[in-house]
């Protein structure tokens, strides 16, 4: 006898059919960001597991202070953005996904790169430098030459700031001001070299979105003067 599958399960078939045609849809243009979210993660991990002599000297070593930035410069910019010293700072991976998805989806990988590479340098150099002043000049211990700074959050702002000319017009103010409220407020309040760290990378980024703007909108007036 001749047995036919219930609506149920038909319906339920459907919905992984879609599923499967979906998805591929929302992993293109994200690899950047699931790539970097995975190691980051992965990097996290093994910190946590490490024993804590083990884990505050690979976090010394990858920091971004002053010491390293003299000795292996090219080394701890480049690793200092894949780690986070414990496990409570997975709480960012969200925003980064978000952030460097929609970033892709808008200029591509190299671009996105660029900008996250460009807030994450950028405002380590500056905080590096304003370091180095203030030990040069007694208004800081020689010890703070060697603070640990790792992390995520400077490319994040970069991105966000840059993010802003994507934004709908009738939400950029509101998204300007959250934004800027989340990686600026702070140094208002508690002024500390990260909190200026994430205010140079937020700045840098609505620098690079003005930019990109000026750019979109004289490609758009070219477009338009060859067509008339």
């Amino acid at each position: 006898m001749r047995t036919f599958p219930s609506l149920r399960a038909l319906a339920s078939r459907t919905r992984l059919r879609r599923v499967g045609r979906t998805l591929p849809g929302l992993l293109r243009g994200s690899d950047v960001a699931i790539t970097y979210a995975s190691v980051v993660t992965v990097v996290a991990v093994v910190l946590a597991l490490a024993p804590a002599h083990v884990r505050d000297d690979v976090v010394q070593r990858c920091s971004t202070n002053l010491t390293n930035l003299r000795d292996r410069p090219v080394f701890v910019l480049v690793v200092s953005a894949f780690v986070i010293p414990s496990l409570q700072g997975l709480w960012q991976l969200p925003l980064l996904v978000l952030l460097y998805t929609a970033a892709q989806r808008w200029v591509g990988r190299a671009a996105t790169v660029f900008v996250a590479a460009l807030g994450h340098v950028g405002a380590t150099l500056l905080v590096a430098a304003l370091i180095a002043s203030g030990i040069t000049h007694g208004r800081l211990a020689a010890s703070v030459a060697r603070a640990s700074d790792v992390g995520v959050s400077y490319g994040l702002a970069c991105l966000a700031g840059f993010l802003v000319s994507r934004a709908p017009a009738r939400w950029r103010a509101p998204y300007v001001v959250a934004a800027a409220a989340y990686f600026v407020a702070p140094l208002l309040i508690n002024q500390t070299f990260t909190d200026v760290g994430h205010a140079t990378a937020f700045l840098l980024g609505l620098g690079l979105a003005f930019l990109a703007a000026r750019v979109a909108a004289a490609a758009d007036v070219g477009g338009r003067i060859r067509m008339a």
